[in-house]
């Protein structure tokens, strides 16, 4: 049977810590156990209560001599402190008493438990103390904390917490939120029994309330531990024959509530006593008087989470390319793992009870994130995850070539841009006397010998829409096109927003397109609509006429379209006539 005295007394308790002096327990050569962390951990005496911070810190509890402590009796030992081993490549360093923070200047101290804030990054310890200072001393829990400047000075938690009688034994869920802890306090159920507080959003512990027979038993439970999703392992006397203690471990229901526990199997529990159970990893710590030991208490391990493996797919309509990968980062924001996406399904398997971020990754994705909160948890079957990675419909980019400027694109009543071609063709057939002499083409405004100047800008306008129109045509080149991309290429053609006299007319050549979708009869009357279907047709002529001495567009003719779009007057009060009469150019990539 385990000790009542070691019951009502401490336990253990957790901090990142300094190393103190050497050493001076003796090492034993004869640890039989299977399972037992060995001698550079183990002694002669009583360790228990074990957990580990951080990846390479183990802390635990123990009455060892230690450096000329000082006997007290058959039950103390040499009294109790909390120790820290380093985990080095798996393999554990003799340990030496916790000094920062200032735990071991109690009576007795013990069974540390931690919870950090990813938001502040705020560390807080809970650990029970027994501090033979006070008048009427008892175990107590208390907490400090470390904002990054070292710790706190502990402090006792409140009375609503704590009571008269032994509280002992804090388990704070990773959270924060949920505080589980022993207490022989009346009111019970028998014995020792686990109580649960509550943090309010306030920062206030709730009246601690009893688990309940559903839980607790008659005899004594001790020694709880809180997993991230409040699944509940602990120590009871209430399942062995001959009392003695075993590993329980409880699950949530959807309500949030613990379910009947179930005890742990061989080798974990055996006929002797398991007490203060903790996961780590995939495996459980915990502490045995079984035979084989170093002597008394001695801290074992033995795995009991099995393989945690995480699949699925990736849906996608881009192509399959062999640079996808599901990025893995662990809870820090580490990036541990890149798992390569292989014929749109991947496979990894994670390390348990620890929250993982999963992001889909590929050189042809450009869009938002697409990730998911994963949590590995621990349990006593294989897992299977299935997580699968929808990746939205990428929209190609649209771009608007705006070609107005600050420089009249038209000759006002004029169709055909203002390069210096149509300008010179346009002052021939005003001085053979083919426009301008009645009122079917009185709207045409004669060029004057600004519009020569004009022409250079318009050029110059023309070939960077050109240039642009090939800039997006190489994504048809890309590694990352499908195959299956168009290029619609829309000119918008405009007026300035002065009527015109009912008898004009259109003068020029009938145009029937059907490519272009364009029909417009000699003879029509003009309209500023009609003459902003012609600016837009006229240009686009233009514009694929250069287009078409180009090797890519050359390549890739049947996959780009026109579309030709009369917006009629534009209306601007703050812009001169001349700036109105102009085109834009809106160049879009789409997939079929």
């Amino acid at each position: 049977m385990i000790r009542s005295v070691y019951i009502r007394m401490t336990v253990l308790a957790g901090v990142v810590v300094l190393l103190g002096s050497c050493a001076t327990t003796p090492v034993c050569e004869d640890i039989t156990a299977e399972g037992n962390l060995g001698s550079a951990v183990n002694s002669p005496w009583d360790e228990y209560a074990p957990v580990m911070y951080g990846n390479n810190n183990l802390l635990f509890t123990s009455n060892r001599e230690y450096d000329g402590a000082g006997f007290i009796d058959s039950i103390s030992q040499f009294g109790e402190d909390i120790y820290r081993s380093q985990r080095v490549q798996g393999a554990y360093y003799p340990p030496t008493p916790v000094e920062d923070p200032p735990l071991n200047s109690y009576g007795n101290e013990g069974a540390v438990s931690f919870t950090s804030s990813p938001i502040t990054g705020v560390i807080t310890m809970y650990f029970s103390a027994f501090d033979a200072k006070e008048a009427d001393p008892d175990a107590d829990i208390y907490m400090c904390q470390n904002k990054g400047a070292g710790w706190t000075r502990p402090q006792k938690l409140p009375d609503i917490v704590n009571s008269e009688y032994w509280d002992s034994h804090p388990a704070i869920s990773p959270d924060g939120k949920v505080l589980v802890f022993a207490s022989d306090r009346p009111g019970g159920e028998g014995g020792a029994d686990l109580y649960v507080s509550y943090l309010s959003a306030s920062g206030t512990w709730s009246t601690p309330l009893n688990l309940g027979s559903q839980i607790n038993s008659r005899v004594d439970d001790i020694t709880p531990m809180l997993l991230d999703d409040l699944s509940l392992y602990f120590a009871s006397q209430a399942y062995s024959p001959d009392k003695s203690f075993d590993i329980l471990h409880a699950q949530t229901d959807a309500r949030g509530l613990w379910q009947q526990p179930q005890a742990m199997p061989f080798p974990i529990n055996t006929q002797f006593n398991e007490i203060s159970p903790s996961i780590f990893g995939d495996s459980l710590l915990y502490a045995s008087d079984r035979e084989g030991s170093c002597g008394g208490y001695d801290l074992y391990a033995f795995r009991v989470c099995e393989e945690v493996r995480v699949q699925g797919r990736v849906l996608s309509n881009m192509p399959v390319r062999n640079d996808e990968y599901i990025l893995v980062f662990d809870q820090s924001g580490t990036l541990i793992e890149r798992v390569p996406v292989v014929g749109r399904s991947y496979s990894t398997v994670l390390a348990s009870q620890q929250q993982y971020l999963l992001r889909f990754e590929s050189g042809c994705y450009q869009g938002d994130p697409v990730e998911h909160d994963v949590y590995a948890p621990c349990s006593f079957e294989p897992v299977a995850m299935n997580v699968n990675f929808a990746v939205p419909y990428q929209e190609p980019d649209q771009i608007v070539v705006y070609t107005g400027g600050q420089i009249p694109f038209f000759v006002t009543g004029y169709y055909k841009p203002s390069t210096e071609e149509n300008v010179m063709d346009l002052r021939m057939q005003f001085a053979y006397n083919l426009i301008g002499l009645d009122d079917s083409t009185a709207y045409i405004e004669n060029p004057g010998e600004e519009y020569d100047e004009y022409a250079l800008g318009v050029e110059t306008a023309l070939n960077q829409i050109n240039d642009r129109i090939l800039s997006h045509m190489s994504v048809l080149l890309d590694e990352c096109s499908q195959g299956n991309e168009q290029l619609t290429i829309f000119v918008d053609g405009y007026a300035d927003p002065r009527d015109l006299d009912p008898g004009s007319r259109y003068m020029g050549p009938t145009i029937f397109d059907e490519e272009l979708d364009v029909f417009i009869y000699r003879g029509t009357i003009m309209t500023n609509r009609v003459l902003s279907v012609l600016r837009a047709y006229y240009t686009t002529l233009h514009i694929r006429s250069v287009l078409a001495k180009h090797p890519l567009y050359q390549q890739f003719a049947d996959r780009v379209t026109f579309k030709i779009r009369g917006k009629g007057a534009q209306v601007n009060e703050f812009r001169p006539y001349e700036q109105m009469r102009k085109i834009d150019v809106l160049v879009q990539v789409s997939r079929q």
